[in-house]
């Protein structure tokens, strides 16, 4: 786990040094936390595993992860659909849905 959170941080720093801890943090818990092989995960989904998990540093309130998956989404690191609180759908391997749809 340590090696992968090493790695995905170092991704995020390259690509983005001005990105926030959090940021880091809430990209490393969906790679650690949705499997490849899963397209997406529904923002109401990520809620219940967030509070399921109830990570360090990460917020479990829908408008706090969301700011947090839009700031992800604009940099390219994942897809956020945000369609509005109550819903709204996560792609966190967004290179693995593209081999699907080719």
């Amino acid at each position: 786990f340590i090696s992968l959170l090493h790695q995905i941080i170092e991704d995020v720093r390259v690509k983005c040094p001005a990105i926030s801890l959090n940021c880091h943090l809430m990209y490393a818990f969906l790679n650690d936390k949705v499997p490849e092989n899963q397209d997406a995960i529904s923002l109401p989904q990520l809620l219940i595993l967030l509070n399921k998990e109830n990570p360090k540093f990460l917020p479990t309130e829908a408008a706090e992860v969301s700011k947090l998956l839009k700031t992800l989404s604009e940099k390219g690191f994942i897809v956020f659909f945000d369609t509005n609180l109550a819903e709204g759908w996560i792609v966190p391997h967004q290179d693995t849905l593209l081999e699907k749809v080719n």
